[in-house]
């Protein structure tokens, strides 16, 4: 994703951190979308959430993580003044690519696209054919992944979810036999 995400003459940059930023308080994404200026970080643009495979994780916690990452989204919009951020969840090899988009009275969150990564290099001829999702992908980030026009700057910054509302929100007490809502399969 670095090599897709990254455009030095644009001064955007891709970078795993696990680390937190603008708007994640004490909780850290695992990769971020960001603009430099010189050596440092200008702003962020988005984040990343990356789990090894399906198998490995309850529908709880990828509903958790997606969760998280709409509201790590939403906080940079605030903060940063964008006008939307990408945010990218990574499941096994299934990436799911969203922007958040600020829309009075509500932000909305969509999917762009989604595609699954060769597992191999035989089968890296057949994601060739997902090159168009991905020139999609780049063209949403150039243009809804900036800042507000500086009128829009006294706009009242409003307050995101708080770990412990998400924590309200999500039933943690899943039945064994339910079958998850978000699927990366």
């Amino acid at each position: 994703m670095s090599a897709v995400l990254a455009d030095v003459e644009q001064n955007r940059v891709f970078s795993w951190t696990n680390t937190a930023s603008t708007g994640t308080e004490n909780e850290h994404p695992d990769g971020e979308m960001a603009t430099i200026n010189q050596r440092s970080i200008a702003y962020h643009l988005g984040y990343c959430e990356v789990k090894v495979s399906e198998g490995d994780s309850s529908s709880v916690y990828l509903h958790y993580d997606m969760l998280r990452l709409a509201r790590f989204g939403k906080k940079l919009c605030h903060n940063e003044d964008l006008r939307g951020s990408l945010l990218v969840m990574a499941v096994g090899f299934r990436v799911r690519f969203f922007i958040l988009t600020r829309n009075k009275p509500f932000d909305t969150m969509f999917e762009i696209a989604n595609m699954e990564l060769p597992k191999s290099l035989s089968t890296l001829a057949s994601f060739t054919s997902n090159v168009h999702k991905i020139k999609q992908i780049l063209q949403a980030y150039y243009t809804h992944c900036t800042k507000e026009p500086e009128i829009s700057l006294k706009r009242k910054k409003e307050s995101s979810m708080t770990k412990n509302d998400i924590q309200q929100v999500i039933n943690t007490s899943k039945p064994k036999k339910m079958k998850a809502s978000l699927s990366f399969k």
